[in-house]
């Protein structure tokens, strides 16, 4: 099933965000967690993502807001993975494009 998903190396974003609360082991805090939704469509801003060594992906894609420890979702006919941005950086032009790298979430 994973194998199918990274096989798409440019698919099409649906814009949707979703929040899920989470807690600060160290604080005891609630901590705002965002999740990102990305699946298949025929309208939308395109993304690429691939596989790398040692068991993370690379991402790139266009859109604002998306931080380390946000979640991204991915939803494909074949199944659900998600994954957790350990490492985000943002491109000078456009301002909103990104390249991240994802750990899978468990």
């Amino acid at each position: 099933m994973q194998a199918n998903l990274w096989q798409m190396l440019v698919a099409q974003l649906v814009g949707t965000i979703s929040y899920s609360a989470t807690h600060s082991v160290a604080t005891k805090e609630k901590v705002r967690v965002r999740v990102h939704h990305y699946q298949l469509a025929d309208k939308g801003v395109e993304f690429v993502c691939e596989p790398a060594n040692h068991g993370y992906q690379v991402m790139t894609a266009q859109r604002s807001g998306v931080k380390c420890g946000d979640r991204i979702a991915f939803h494909t006919p074949s199944g659900h993975q998600e994954y957790r941005v350990a490492d985000i950086e943002y491109y000078c032009d456009p301002p909103d494009m990104w390249i991240a790298k994802l750990w899978p979430y468990s």
